[in-house]
């Protein structure tokens, strides 16, 4: 926002601090009603404080202020959603959101989630509007621990050509924490789960081109990286035993060789093996874990402060209608497949260790593929040009995907 200031003496200046941008939305008060939740510190308790009300807000008989980290910021959904579908209409209307019976899935729309939903509802006068949540930290800066914590949705009801545009996401919270052990999604996201509690007891109505239009907004999905889903999920986290939120594997320690220290004169610093838990593949098929036995868990691990099958409390997702506490949640694409299976098996192929496998790839035919890989115009999907293999140590997410999708042969 600085470097866009620069040139814009003409025109109003971007806001590029805190209280500057606190200071727009409140300017902008017709566009978005805000709210903020401040924490006390003594009963820990979040209280709601309207910014347009000049009275101070009391608790344990002390005035609550607002500090860096002891507040949050909510902005309400049904508002917004309102202003998209108005603005987004003419797309609404030309989108085919009917599934695909021939067992090909090309949008969430295909998905068994969605389409018993729209079966549910199939017989009302209803527009249901499907939504994915989306929570994750950001720092701020590299030299601190300092993260912003957005609560986002993606529009499922939109077209995709335009459903992840930037102006076409919502934001509905903003929260800005020191530390991510002290982050509690329950307080966080209550304020959601009044209002579309709210919502599901009244369905709102807008009105377009002189006529009245029902809708129901429904969080049917939610995609969060691994960290965060254990958090929103109340599981352990995934290097834990009974991590694994899809099946009952309990998991097993494993030692794990790592890779030796070379000091400047040469000497190598030998390390020990660490101690993992791992998912070890073997013939012991593990149930797939239910959704009714794992909301019972929830309550037994909550009544009991200790957690039950790897379940550690009951989530704030179920507040949801509709939303299925192990389904609803898509398995992380960035980590798991990219950073994950993908790095994993370009390593097993061009790692010399593995000389001896027939999968092996050797220098000469490794020298082949990288030329091959080079030579390819990608076109204007592709973010990333191609890169050497040679360079697979600083890789990112994207230049996996477009190798598993792009580049590399399918057989």
């Amino acid at each position: 926002m600085e470097i866009l200031n620069i040139d814009r003496e003409m025109c109003d200046k971007l806001p590029t601090h805190k209280k500057q941008i606190l200071n727009l939305f409140r300017k902008h008060k017709d566009l978005i009603k805000m709210f903020f939740f401040v924490k006390c510190s003594a009963c820990h308790k979040t209280v709601k404080i309207d910014p347009d009300k000049s009275e101070q807000v009391k608790c344990c008989n002390k005035m609550l202020s607002k500090r860096e980290t002891n507040f949050f910021v909510y902005l309400p959904m049904q508002e917004q959603l309102s202003r998209s579908i108005k603005n987004n209409w003419s797309y609404i209307e030309e989108f085919d959101t009917s599934s695909n019976e021939d067992g090909c899935y090309s949008d969430v729309h295909d998905g068994e989630i969605l389409k018993n939903i729209f079966k549910l509802y199939e017989n009302q006068d209803l527009n249901i509007l499907s939504l994915c949540l989306n929570v994750d930290g950001a720092n701020r800066f590299k030299s601190n621990k300092f993260s912003l914590w957005p609560i986002q949705f993606i529009q499922n009801f939109l077209p995709p050509r335009i459903r992840f545009q930037s102006h076409n996401i919502i934001v509905t919270g903003l929260l800005y924490t020191e530390s991510e052990a002290n982050l509690n999604f329950r307080d966080y996201l209550l304020p959601l789960v009044y209002e579309f509690s709210g919502m599901k007891e009244n369905n709102f109505c807008v009105n377009i081109n002189d006529q009245d239009y029902v809708f129901k907004a429904i969080i049917s999905h939610c995609c969060v990286d691994l960290p965060a889903k254990s958090k929103i999920q109340e599981t352990k986290q995934f290097g834990g035993y009974d991590a694994c939120t899809y099946c009952e594997i309990p998991g097993e320690k494993v030692q794990i060789e790592r890779s030796n220290d070379k000091r400047k004169k040469g000497n190598k610093v030998h390390k020990k093996p660490a101690e993992c838990v791992r998912y070890v593949e073997g013939d012991v098929e593990h149930p797939l874990r239910d959704e009714v036995d794992t909301l019972k868990k929830m309550l037994i691990a909550s009544g009991e402060n200790d957690a039950v099958n790897g379940i550690k409390d009951v989530s704030c997702l179920v507040a949801f209608e509709h939303f299925n506490i192990l389904h609803s949640i898509s398995i992380e694409y960035m980590h798991c497949i990219l950073l994950g299976n993908q790095k994993r098996i370009l390593n097993l192929f061009l790692d010399s260790k593995n000389k001896s496998c027939p999968y092996y790839i050797p220098p000469k035919k490794k020298k082949l593929l990288n030329d091959r890989i080079m030579a390819i115009k990608p076109n204007a999907d592709v973010v990333r040009k191609p890169r050497s293999l040679e360079q697979k140590a600083d890789f990112k997410a994207s230049e996996y995907k477009f190798l598993l999708l792009y580049y590399l042969p399918s057989n």
